[in-house]
């Protein structure tokens, strides 16, 4: 176990138990990514029990990976989280549940200023968009202030100049 993943203290009367943090636990089931570990993860994020930013920050500075497999299943579900949280801490599992099923992609960071995103849309609701901009990497707009709903399936070319949306779909 890394130095940087803290064991806390419990007391039960002359008894001491040291347990893992509940935030390094998710960590560990975002390694494994089985359906019941997303299922504790979502459970835990909903209840207010897990901290994105703790487990962001512990899984970028203390983890060793044994695999870089492990590391993208770890970036990926923090990103999809991030991605599928709405203002009031619920999530949005159908996003989820379609971030899920491209396992073997790789979720990019975060989008930027004068990049043309251009690919497949894998997904659209009203305020989330996902697009395939190479073979297997995925990018998640935030489509909320979108004036167009681009359509699953389609290849479209978005990009963004300081802030402001630009959307095309690409000619086949």
């Amino acid at each position: 176990m890394p130095a940087a993943f803290p064991l806390v203290m419990l007391e039960f009367g002359g008894i001491r138990a040291y347990f893992l943090d509940v935030n390094d636990t998710a960590i560990s089931k975002y390694v494994r990514s089985a359906e019941n570990d997303f299922r504790w993860i979502d459970a835990g994020l909903e209840a207010g029990l897990l901290d994105l930013d703790i487990i962001e920050g512990r899984a970028d500075l203390g983890v060793d990976y044994p695999g870089e497999d492990d590391k993208r299943r770890v970036c990926n579900g923090i990103r999809s989280h991030r991605a599928a949280r709405n203002e009031d801490g619920t999530l949005r599992h159908e996003l989820l549940t379609a971030l899920r099923s491209y396992s073997q992609t790789r979720i990019a960071n975060l989008l930027s200023d004068n990049h043309l995103y251009t690919g497949e849309i894998l997904y659209a609701d009203a305020s989330r968009v996902v697009q395939e901009v190479e073979p297997d990497v995925l990018v998640i707009h935030d489509s909320s202030n979108w004036n167009t709903n681009p359509r699953v399936g389609q290849c479209y070319c978005v990009g963004y100049d300081d802030g402001v949306v630009a959307i095309a779909a690409k000619p086949e």
